[in-house]
C-alpha cells in the first residue's frame, strides 16, 4: 500500500473523510484523521514534518499521516497494523488485548473499496 492509498483509507476510518469532522474522543481530536494534539506535536518534531505558510490544516495533517506510514516500523508492520499503531498509540498485533476488531474491520473494508 503506498503512502497516499494509506491516508486516504485512514481519513475514511477515523471520520468518513470528512475534512471538517466534529470533535471527538471528549474534545481531544479534530478533523479528517481525528488526531490529537499530542499525536501532532509528536510525530511532527519526530518526522520533522513542519507546516508550511498557509497550509490548509488538512494538507499538513495528509502529509504528516504520510510521513508517519513511512516511519521505519512499516517494513515490519502491515498497512493495518501501522493504522492500528496510529488508533491506538503504540504498535499492536492481532490478538492482543488492545487490538481493536471493530477498527480494524473498517479498515479492511475500506482498503477493499481502493481496490
Amino acid at each position: 500500500m503506498d503512502p497516499d492509498t494509506f491516508a486516504e483509507i485512514l481519513g475514511l476510518v477515523e471520520s468518513d473523510g470528512n475534512p471538517n469532522a466534529k470533535l471527538g474522543d471528549g474534545g481531544r481530536a479534530f478533523g479528517r484523521w481525528q488526531v490529537h494534539p499530542d499525536w501532532v506535536f509528536e510525530w511532527a518534531l519526530r518526522l520533522k514534518v513542519t507546516p508550511k505558510l498557509n497550509e490548509l490544516w488538512d494538507d499538513f495533517m495528509r502529509r504528516l499521516i504520510k510521513a508517519f506510514y513511512n516511519f521505519p516500523f512499516h517494513l515490519k508492520l502491515q498497512p493495518i497494523e501501522v493504522a492500528m499503531t496510529f488508533h491506538i498509540g503504540h504498535i499492536t498485533h492481532v490478538g492482543q488485548p488492545n487490538w481493536d476488531d471493530d477498527y480494524a474491520t473498517r479498515f479492511k473494508f475500506y482498503a477493499a473499496q481502493q481496490h
